[in-house]
Formats: C-alpha cells, structure tokens, sequence
C-alpha cells in the first residue's frame, strides 16, 4: 500500500510538498512511526479534520485542529477574551511555540458544533522553517531532522500568494467533463478550499453557482451546486480518479482575484 503522506516544507525560500508517491520498498509500517510523532484524529467530513490535544500556557486544555490554509497565529472563541494574553505558548506533542491569539466570534460553527469554547485552530507557522511530516496513513505529525530525507517522493512547489504571503498555494490540474483546469488552490487542511480560473465561459454544466454561502449551518460544509465536481484532480505526478472530491470558491474571492 501507498503512504498517504504530505510534507510541507515551511522556510521562507524554499516550500514544497511531498505526496504519495513512493517506492514500495520504503513505505511506512507502523514500526517506523518516530518517536517524537505527535497523534492526530483525522475525519475529513467535518468532525475533526486534523484534530490535536493540546496545551495553552501550561495550564489551558485545548482541542486543536491543524489547519494549513490558516495564515497567521491560533484562533479561538471570543468566549476567552480577557482571559488569555495577546500571545500564549501553544504545546503540541513535545513541542512549545509562542503564537499571537486571533479571536473569533463564539457563534462560529467551528467552534459551536466541533470544538467548544475550549477548541483552537492552529496555521501552518507553527512549524515555520521545519520540515513537516503529515502522514494521513498512521495519523501522526512528525518535524524532521536534516538527517532524515524526501528522496522517492513525488513532490511539486508551494508557492506563497503574491498579495498574502502567508496563503500557501498548490498547482494542480482539475480534470472534469472532459477538459483540463490547471489552477493554484490553497493548500488547506481545514474546513474549506478555493478555486480560481473557474468561469461559466469554460462550459461546464454543474459547480457553478457563485451565489451560494460556504458554510450553512455548521453541518452541511457546501450549499448543493456550490462545488465543482471534478472526474479526478491531479497534482505532481499523481492522479487521484474519483468524483468524490470538489472545489469550492467564494464569490468575493474570484473577484478580486485572491487565488489567482
């Protein structure tokens, strides 16, 4: 069996990503999980994500997703202003990292149906200028020493925005109804995606609906029409053939062009 693997290489001059693509001969057993790795639940349909225990400022339990398309900083509910500084040390595993506090209304359904008050949503800083392991296979987080190598990994660049540097973008090629998308997309494992270069004059029959909200009511991640559905997504020198997966965009964001 493939490794289910992505690594995110977060320094300032080179960032790159690493999936599924190595030999055989040196897939993952559960026998090479290090050490150090740090456990995660995973559930892709809106229940955990990248779901972490964790610890604010040595005295503050928290659940909290890893979420890469989050650009800056922990976020947490409104409900804990005041009661926590601007800036806390946030403890994930072995590791202990100052993070600036960004705070959200405690309506947010994130917050409301998943992680309660006591829930937090961690950006990919926090491993800034590491080499981050994510394997989706034996759910764990693992940082990298420089003895530890990428050789047999199908890997493509990240790029930062242009405009938001601290958005992360992925190429990939969007294979649907028979035409080819190439598009950068967030690179995201939280609760939504974005799609640019996605246009009614491209002719596609379904996926298009630019009015739609992203987030309804807290269980429904996506309004029906709002996704375009694609045949299979590629990235790198991999090929994912399914109907399973969609890209979202918001109306705004194709306006001004954020992802383009």
């Amino acid at each position: 069996m493939k490794k289910s693997v992505v690594f995110l290489l977060s320094c300032l001059l080179c960032l790159s990503v690493a999936c599924s693509g190595k030999t055989d001969t040196t897939n993952d057993t559960l026998t090479d999980i290090p050490e150090d790795a740090i456990p995660f639940e995973y559930d892709v349909t809106m229940t955990k994500f990248i779901l972490l225990k964790g610890m604010l400022n040595d005295s503050l339990p928290m659940d909290i997703i890893f979420d890469t398309g989050t650009p800056d900083g922990i976020v947490v509910s409104d409900s804990l202003r005041g009661l926590i500084p601007s800036v806390v040390n946030v403890q994930v595993g072995h590791l202990t990292r100052p993070m600036t506090v960004h705070f959200t209304s405690r309506d947010n359904p994130i917050f409301t149906h998943y992680l309660g008050p006591n829930g937090a949503i961690l950006s990919w800083r926090y491993f800034e200028d590491q080499r981050l392991k994510i394997s989706f296979q034996h759910t764990y987080l693992h940082v990298m020493d420089s003895a530890e190598t990428v050789t047999g990994y199908d890997s493509v660049s990240l790029y930062r925005h242009p405009i938001y540097p601290n958005y992360l973008l992925a190429p990939v090629s969007i294979y649907t109804q028979g035409k080819v998308i190439p598009v950068r997309l967030l690179f995201d494992t939280g609760t939504n995606v974005f799609a640019s270069n996605l246009y009614p004059e491209l002719g596609l029959t379904y996926g298009l609906k630019l009015d739609s909200s992203y987030f309804e009511n807290g269980k429904q991640p996506f309004k029906e029409g709002f996704q375009l559905k694609s045949d299979s997504i590629g990235i790198g020198k991999m090929n994912v053939p399914t109907g399973r997966f969609g890209v979202g965009f918001y109306q705004h964001r194709r306006n001004d062009q954020h992802f383009d």
